[in-house]
């Protein structure tokens, strides 16, 4: 079956999600959504968008074919990061003013319980067996674990300040969390198996987003006051320079573009990981927020 590979952004400004082609490297659509959109991800198969609305309390649901918003799910109190489970079956939502995420039911497009976390949770990730959801607590010191067969916190790990972005490496061995207190940046390394930092790594200041390469080995982390991405590898920390304040990250599929959201230029910028050079800066129209791609049928 045919398809095209597109990247979706919230513009927090604007109450729309900016359409990318990745091909072309352009805009090619904008959908309306609610107030102040930032988080966004795609369901495995790429057919739908879910966009988190921040002065909404909303979701909005998108048939990424036709670029058309289909629902519109209550949530929290101010929710601003989503993950779906690897079967699409469920979604979380971070409610950043409510302390808690909701767990809606993709297929009924309902809200079917609310888990109790730390103060301001941030960004969710998703283990790659979908058995575990990853919050960050903004305003907690702390990553909370939440197993998803049981919809409970099963542990709180301390990190640093301000904990802000969380990526799971592709084989489910290591959790990433950026801490971003400006005085204090760094990445906590967390092994699952003890729920326990093994590892904190110095990096510039304010990392927000991060991204883990396909190969586990490199990690992409975006530094909001210094207009960089930082490569972190076993060779140590190396800058890519992009727009200012670059804020969300994410890879294609195929592990060779890394996407960056620069919410004061109002772009993204495309890196190509081989050469960790920025290849392309595509323009935008409305304050940047989350970033996500997914492939999308044409049939």
């Amino acid at each position: 079956m045919p398809t095209i590979l597109r990247a979706y952004v919230p513009m927090m400004m604007s109450k729309k999600m900016a359409v990318l082609d990745l091909a072309s490297q352009s805009m090619v659509a904008k959908v309306d959504v609610g107030a102040t959109p930032f988080g966004v991800t795609v369901a495995p198969d790429g057919q739908l968008v879910y966009v988190a609305n921040f002065n909404d309390d909303t979701v909005s649901v998108i048939d990424a074919a036709a670029c058309a918003v289909v629902a519109t799910i209550p949530a929290g109190q101010s929710p601003g990061g989503l993950a779906v489970t690897p079967d699409g079956a469920q979604i979380y939502v971070t409610n950043y003013n409510g302390d808690d995420v909701s767990v809606i039911d993709a297929r009924s497009g309902t809200v079917t319980g609310a888990i109790q976390v730390g103060r301001n949770p941030g960004s969710p990730a998703i283990s790659p067996d979908g058995g575990r959801v990853y919050v960050t607590n903004y305003h907690g010191g702390a990553l909370s674990v939440i197993n998803t067969a049981t919809g409970t916190v099963i542990a709180t790990i301390p990190t640093g300040e301000r904990p802000n972005g969380v990526a799971v490496s592709p084989d489910g061995g290591r959790v990433y969390v950026t801490n971003s207190a400006p005085d204090a940046s760094s990445v906590s390394v967390i092994d699952p198996r003890t729920c326990a930092v093994v590892e904190t790594r110095a990096t510039e200041s304010g990392p927000f987003g991060i991204a883990i390469g396909p190969d586990g080995e490199r990690c992409y982390v975006t530094s909001y006051y210094t207009r960089n991405v930082v490569v972190m590898s076993a060779a140590g920390n190396a800058p890519v320079r992009v727009g200012r304040n670059p804020e969300n990250i994410t890879l294609t599929p195929d592990g060779r573009s890394v996407l960056v959201t620069n919410r004061e230029s109002d772009s993204v910028s495309v890196i190509d990981t081989a050469t960790d050079a920025v290849t392309a800066t595509i323009p935008l129209d409305g304050n940047p927020g989350g970033i996500a791609v997914g492939a999308v049928s044409t049939l």
